[in-house]
């Protein structure tokens, strides 16, 4: 497995080097698809051989990660063959586990089987409150390029509810936490939503809003460019009137 994305920028920081979040996820996908390319065969033979895997037993557990781990490699490579892959685990997934691995894996591509493996997800565990936070992280993680204007729209979803902390931590949260590329997006405008829903949240739950905050907290280390869009906008919270304790204890320290 390689480092995650997060772990990277990590290093990056230990080394006293600016992080670019951009160039992180590019240069990790990049290797993905080399890897993916040179062991194509390997990846499909292993899949396969772990397609039917059942049982709760650790061993079968372990073998089921192994199997999503070749899956979200072989997506990288983008072909119809893969997709296809993804979405027949989808269909005949019969353990959260692989159903969600194969949701997750279709969000990485702007293709038809996304769509309906989304429709299909919402209409089986619509009433199912926990799973649907699910479905809405999994969108607000995608690192597709339209993930902010979906996270957006999903905010009108009847099954979003902004007074309810697990439905903003499963979109707003996994946008702003789990989903570097879209969240320190160049433009600013991650930051910018994320900063409008923080001093939203802070007139209804501040302990809420306080943990959304700390998207922020890590300005310091990033490139000059982000550096300066992000400090706007602690600087834009920081300056609200009636800001909440918890908040604004919070933002101060950071831009000290």
């Amino acid at each position: 497995m390689l480092p995650s994305e997060a772990d990277i920028a990590e290093a990056q920081v230990t080394r006293n080097k600016p992080v670019d979040p951009a160039a992180i996820h590019a240069a990790r996908e990049k290797l993905r698809t080399m890897i993916a390319t040179d062991l194509q065969t390997s990846l499909h033979t292993t899949y396969q051989a772990l397609a039917d895997i059942t049982g709760l037993e650790d061993e079968a557990m372990q073998q089921r990660k192994l199997k999503n781990v070749c899956l979200s490699y072989l997506m990288t490579l983008q072909d119809n063959d893969a997709i296809n892959v993804a979405y027949q685990q989808f269909k005949n997934a019969d353990n959260m586990t692989d159903q969600y691995a194969a949701l997750t894996a279709l969000m990485t591509c702007d293709c038809e089987q996304q769509n309906l493996a989304l429709q299909d997800f919402e209409k089986q565990w619509s009433s199912e409150t926990n799973v649907m936070d699910k479905w809405f992280a999994a969108q607000a993680s995608s690192s597709q390029g339209d993930t902010l204007k979906r996270v957006q729209s999903l905010m009108a979803h009847p099954k979003f509810d902004f007074k309810n902390p697990n439905k903003v931590r499963a979109l707003i949260g996994s946008f702003a936490m789990r989903n570097p590329r879209a969240f320190h997006a160049i433009d600013g405008k991650g930051y910018e939503f994320i900063a409008e829903q923080v001093l939203l949240l802070d007139k209804l739950n501040p302990q809420v809003a306080s943990r959304m905050v700390r998207a922020f907290m890590n300005w310091k280390q990033l490139e000059p460019i982000r550096q300066t869009l992000m400090q706007k906008q602690l600087q834009r919270i920081a300056s609200t009137k009636d800001l909440s304790g918890d908040v604004y204890e919070i933002v101060s320290k950071s831009l000290q």
